[in-house]
């Protein structure tokens, strides 16, 4: 576990590691894991940005435009390999 609180800065380049929740034609094939706290990447219109460190329960509208997820424990890891 990292001491230190990332940013979306931090987690950008990661991105790429997520989960898209959703398949070609707007499915949703990968649901947001409940009770695991997860890092996701929201996206609509007019707003976009990260719900860092949390669990479905407490989040609310970023559920709605939410794109993508990764099991946090694991973020932390692969940031913490590449700084190594």
């Amino acid at each position: 576990m990292m001491n230190t609180e990332l940013t979306p800065e931090d987690i950008l380049p990661y991105l790429k590691n997520f989960i898209s929740i959703y398949d070609e034609k707007g499915n949703e094939v990968n649901p947001i894991p409940d009770g695991v706290p997860v890092t996701v990447y929201c996206d609509s219109d007019r707003d976009r940005g990260f719900c860092i460190n949390d669990i479905t329960y407490n989040m609310g509208l970023e559920l709605l435009i939410a794109r993508s997820w990764i099991v946090h424990s694991e973020l932390e890891q692969l940031i913490q390999k590449a700084t190594q």
